[in-house]
């Protein structure tokens, strides 16, 4: 047993990060994931939420105010939940199995440093649809499916955050 409780620190892109509540600042009412986890977290668990709009896994890591800021905070018995997947794909030099899953290792390995334990997190599926509406278009697949790869190579813990949201959306419709 841990002296302390574990914090969850999550890093990511925009899906994940804190927006404001207030709805005279978020006109369109987005939250990011993490922040509907404390309500379920017990025995004295915190959130450290990290992730950022616009950030792909490649500038996560090497931006200063980012990665090098959540390091320091990371202890043994913690968690490390990562998402990444949206603005990797804008790049060539971060395709899925390339770049992408390059930047997950690394991840993975520097938390594990730590005594920490990752979390990979598939990206969050994209409302999109063929221009008449009649067929789902799965731009995230390939970073899903870099994804599961990672975790079976890795032997890393993964939640199908694609797979349960590409459901909703194909279920709701565009």
């Amino acid at each position: 047993a841990f002296a302390q409780a574990p914090t969850v620190h999550t890093i990511g892109d925009s899906t994940m990060e804190e927006k404001s509540t207030d709805p005279s600042v978020n006109t369109n009412g987005q939250r990011g994931w993490p922040q509907m986890l404390p309500q379920f977290m017990v025995n004295g668990a915190t959130l450290n939420n990290r992730a950022k709009s616009g950030t792909s896994s490649k500038t996560f890591y090497e931006e200063s105010r980012f990665w090098t800021t959540v390091k320091p905070q990371i202890k043994e018995g913690d968690y490390v939940v990562i998402q990444f997947g949206h603005n990797d794909a804008k790049f060539s030099h971060l395709a899925a199995d390339t770049g992408y899953t390059d930047n997950l290792r690394t991840f993975i390995d520097e938390v594990r440093s730590f005594g920490a334990t990752p979390i990979i997190v598939t990206p969050l599926a994209g409302n999109t649809w063929n221009s008449d509406k009649t067929a789902y278009d799965d731009t995230m697949l390939s970073y899903a499916d870099a994804c599961k790869k990672i975790s079976a190579e890795k032997h890393v813990p993964i939640i199908d955050l694609h797979q349960v949201s590409m459901d909703f959306i194909k279920r709701v419709g565009s």
